[in-house]
């Protein structure tokens, strides 16, 4: 007996609540009780987004497309779905080859809605059930399409006010938003600014996310599955603590851009710029450096050496264990015939003797000694400065569609950008003395005044 495979999708988890759930499972047992097959009703896409295809890439649709193609779905099994709009609402051109694929691999699809059955044996001879298919397809993009653009438009007004009201009540999870304002929680704030201190105290994101966890200090997100040191390098990352707030939308290759200038004091501020800056920079300044990692020594030249004919990382090739075998340093993009032809090996064991046997003539306690760490003051310029570039890079792809409002944000950037290259530079004094009495511009909420009742924290001098 055949089978037939229901494939439920629904775009948002809310759905559930509604009645589109019934709907679809209804009707598919409802067309397999009449044509007398098994229903499997496994396939379920709940909150998956088919515009962009993303429940081919990622959900349920795209694991049984793998089954057919691995041949554990059976030519002539059937794929029940309510309409076509439900396998896929991304353009024609990308769907149609899809549909085309399930057909020919001897899957027959059948759309409820409709009643129609794509069978392979059918098409050969009549073609003209392809052109509702392309209609449909059409027709489920172009509602898409236009609902998203509506969406972005809503979204981009509210984005325009965000410098005077609440926007959103999607806020950071150290704050919540009552009628119409935010606040901090402050057992959160407290817990995001302890994370601040002890970073900048020296201690690594896994440290602080250990002692977290064998506090039983339940983590903002996921409490069950404890803290993570991604989500406190993403916490000592995002400019919210300082009351930043930066909009984003999606674009059409499914990426998240950043939209238009951030919003100083818009959330209130619970770390200064000082803090925040400080806590980047000691987060950095443990960044893995180049050499030998773990407990045994396999390459004291990792991040070191590079290829002479590519520029490209050496890496290790073990032929075996001595006196027959040895293990030798080869190009990477070599070794996977990617760019580079120089397949000469280098063997280790020499490299390191040479090396060795060179450094007896440096002066080790003098050449020994790591460059000082920079000023506070270098810090937060350097921290400013960053954020300045990147921001101006943000904005490179408006200026090239001809957006006049992203070249005029692009020159300010650009002048910010010198002045803060020209102040890094001075003599400590006439810095000091700068940022204190005539700071260089920055996105502190320190110096903006909350519009939502809540004051910002003063900055540190």
């Amino acid at each position: 007996m055949a089978l037939a495979y229901s494939y439920i999708r629904m775009s948002r988890p809310e759905q559930m609540r509604g009645d589109s759930l019934r709907r679809q499972v209804d009707a598919a047992n409802a067309w397999a009780k009449a044509r007398g097959v098994l229903i499997d009703e496994s396939i379920r896409d709940n909150g998956v987004s088919a515009y962009r295809g993303k429940n081919h890439t990622e959900g349920a649709l795209g694991a049984f497309l793998k089954l057919v193609t691995d041949g554990v779905v059976k030519p002539g099994s059937f794929l029940v779905v309510e309409s076509l709009d439900r396998l896929s609402r991304e353009t024609v051109l990308d769907a149609l080859p899809r549909f085309i694929s399930i057909i020919k691999a001897g899957i027959v699809i059948v759309t409820l809605v409709d009643k129609q059955e794509y069978d392979q044996n059918r098409l050969r001879t009549d073609w003209t059930p392809l052109i509702v298919s392309l209609m449909v397809m059409a027709r489920a993009h172009e509602e898409s399409k236009t609902k998203a653009m509506r969406l972005r438009e809503a979204w981009s007004a509210k984005r325009a006010t965000a410098a005077e009201k609440v926007v959103t009540s999607r806020v950071p999870e150290w704050l919540f938003v009552r009628e119409g304002r935010i606040h901090r929680n402050p057992e959160r704030v407290e817990l995001v600014q302890r994370i601040f201190r002890e970073t900048i105290d020296g201690d690594g994101r896994r440290k602080i996310i250990r002692r977290l966890n064998d506090e039983k200090v339940p983590a903002f997100r996921n409490g069950k599955e404890g803290w993570q040191p991604s989500y406190v390098a993403k916490l000592l990352a995002s400019r919210a603590v300082i009351g930043e707030f930066q909009a984003f939308r999606r674009g059409d290759d499914g990426v998240r851009h950043a939209e238009g200038d951030p919003v100083p004091g818009y959330y209130p501020s619970i770390i200064d710029e000082f803090e925040f800056l400080k806590a980047g920079q000691a987060s950095r300044s443990r960044a893995a450096a180049p050499g030998a990692r773990g407990q045994h020594v396999t390459n004291l030249f990792t991040g070191l050496a590079k290829c002479a004919g590519c520029g490209g990382s050496m890496v290790v090739e073990n032929k075996g264990k001595p006196p027959k075998g040895a293990r030798y340093l080869v190009c990477a993009g070599a070794r996977r015939s990617v760019g580079c032809d120089n397949r000469r090996l280098w063997r280790i064991e020499r490299i390191e003797r040479e090396i060795l046997s060179q450094l007896r003539r440096v002066a080790l306690p003098a050449a020994a000694g790591s460059a000082p760490a920079p000023s506070d003051e270098v810090a937060i310029l350097e921290g400013r400065l960053a954020t300045a570039v990147t921001r101006r890079e943000r904005l490179f792809d408006l200026v090239e569609g001809g957006d006049e409002g992203a070249v005029a944000r692009v020159k300010a950037l650009s002048a910010t950008i010198g002045e803060l290259r020209e102040a890094i530079s001075w003599p400590r004094p006439t810095r000091c003395w700068r940022l204190r009495c005539r700071p260089i511009p920055s996105n502190s909420p320190s110096s903006a005044t909350s519009r939502r009742g809540s004051k910002p924290r003063p900055a540190r001098t």
